[in-house]
């Protein structure tokens, strides 16, 4: 037999168990031997007989206005304020639970941690420091400025002297 054959065989058969499968769900009673008809029952419900805990009546129906809401403060009264504000060096900050919370100001620094010295080179009487910032490089000398904001104060043989923002900052070799 050739594949194409084989191919036809297979697929038919593959049909037949799909047809097979679709006829058991939608119709099991004819795969069933023993189909049990099912019982009417010819005892009717009378009216009397309706239960009353059934029966929808306005006090039992949900009402969201009549409901009394909880006096629990929850979350922040305004939450665009800021946790912390620079007013001064401690503040307070309002909890969850109505406590106040003091939290010391961290004053970030105004130098990068990827910032190093990578050089110091000597050209003529002049010293120049070469810089590294992640990938970017600086090759600098007394009295310039990198980064926006940082200014070299000083180069020596194994160091270089940056302030910044009021900082000064010493990185050796």
């Amino acid at each position: 037999m050739d594949k194409e054959k084989r191919m036809k065989i297979i697929l038919g058969v593959l049909v037949l168990i799909l047809i097979i499968a679709v006829g058991i769900n939608l119709y099991p009673q004819i795969f069933q031997l023993n189909v049990n008809k099912p019982k009417v029952s010819t005892n009717a419900i009378q009216p009397s007989e309706v239960k009353k805990e059934n029966v929808v009546t306005s006090s039992n129906i949900f009402n969201p206005e009549t409901l009394q809401k909880p006096n629990v403060p929850i979350g922040r009264s305004d939450p665009f304020i800021p946790l912390i504000s620079s007013e001064s060096n401690t503040n307070k900050v309002q909890g969850s639970s109505g406590s106040s919370i003091n939290l010391p100001m961290i004053e970030a620094s105004p130098f990068p941690p990827t910032l190093k010295l990578v050089g110091v080179l000597r050209v003529g009487d002049k010293m120049m420091a070469v810089i590294e910032n992640g990938q970017q490089t600086y090759t600098v000398k007394r009295g310039d400025i990198i980064l926006g904001n940082i200014r070299v104060e000083n180069i020596y043989l194994n160091s270089v002297v940056l302030t910044s923002s009021g900082q000064t900052r010493i990185y050796q070799l």
